[in-house]
């Protein structure tokens, strides 16, 4: 349970974060998009890249949930297990848009709505907290004969 809680975390940040960093470099990219700007239309923006984020991570914070469940059973420390956990998100933040662009031929707006999402992830894992599952540490059980 403890990875399913430390996963959920992770994804439902960047989902809630990832959405406006992409807001913002979108306003930075494209001049045009600043009439738009007003709260009405960030509103209206992030609620539908919210729902496009949340219907193609979900195969992704599934894979993530397992990731973290398999990484968290090796005996190494939290920053090793964090490491890796930081490489495997990278890779799951960038399958969703490789098969939205048909193969990995990526557009600008692929490259800044992955960048969005990967570092709030990867900040996302080095943030919250990591709970080693206690599963070695357990006190043996003696057999009555």
């Amino acid at each position: 349970m403890k990875a399913l809680a430390y996963s959920f975390k992770v994804w439902v940040t960047a989902l809630a974060f990832g959405s406006t960093i992409y807001y913002i470099l979108d306003l930075l990219e494209e001049p045009e998009m600043r009439k738009y700007a007003g709260v009405g239309n960030l509103f209206i923006f992030i609620q539908n890249v919210f729902l496009y984020a949340l219907i193609f991570s979900l195969p992704c914070f599934l894979l993530l949930f397992i990731s973290v469940a398999l990484v968290n059973l090796i005996h190494i420390t939290i920053p090793v297990k964090k490491i890796i956990l930081t490489v495997i998100s990278i890779l799951l933040t960038l399958l969703p848009f490789y098969y939205i662009e048909g193969g990995g031929h990526w557009g600008q707006q692929a490259i800044m709505y992955a960048e969005s999402y990967g570092s709030i992830i990867v900040a996302g894992i080095w943030i919250y907290k990591l709970e080693p599952t206690d599963r070695f540490d357990a006190e043996p059980v003696e057999e009555e004969i």
